[in-house]
């Protein structure tokens, strides 16, 4: 996980901009346009990268004495990317992932370099930061261990995004039974 800073720079109608900070030591910058005071999307493609997604802004959790209490309990989660170092395999995965402290238990069916792996049980681990803005956690999807950092964007919705090796991995998690 890394923290940086940045700079922004608002249109004179005060309907998007540009917004430019360090992700890696390269710098990267994207133009935004607002949705409404508290989403936007935005697009980038400079670097011979080009990305597109969306941005909003949260509310900090209140944190436990016990961060990982943040993350206790049933998650239910879905999950994409690639592998650059397979010429661009898909890996695509969905599936339940209980919290207990430290542990992941992972239920999961996916798609990865072609074949499909129907509920698969693994284990993993989890952390959570000491401001509880997010954390890692890491399990295997189709025996391929991934590395995950997670951003909190509510107390029942993570945004999850992962670059082990070759992989590239975005999704979210939204904790079992909520709307």
């Amino acid at each position: 996980m890394l923290t940086d800073i940045g700079r922004y720079q608002l249109n004179a109608d005060c309907t998007g901009g540009t917004l430019t900070f360090y992700a890696s030591s390269r710098q990267v910058q994207f133009d935004f346009f607002l949705i409404n005071a508290t989403e936007m999307f935005i697009v980038g493609s400079n670097n011979g990268d080009v990305v597109i997604g969306s941005a909003r802004l949260v509310t900090p959790l209140t944190c436990p004495a016990n961060t990982l209490l943040a993350v206790a309990g049933t998650w239910v989660f879905s999950v994409e990317g690639f592998d650059l170092l397979r010429v661009f395999p898909a890996i695509a995965a969905a599936g339940r992932m209980v919290a207990n402290g430290n542990v992941l238990t992972v239920t999961q069916t996916a798609g990865v370099f072609g074949g499909n792996v129907r509920l698969e049980v693994d284990t993993g681990r989890i952390s959570v930061n000491n401001d509880c803005t997010g954390g890692s956690m890491s399990f295997a999807i189709g025996a391929h261990p991934i590395q995950f950092d997670f951003f909190f964007a509510s107390a029942d919705r993570m945004v999850l995004a992962g670059s082990t090796g070759g992989d590239i991995i975005i999704g979210e998690a939204r904790r079992f039974g909520t709307p």
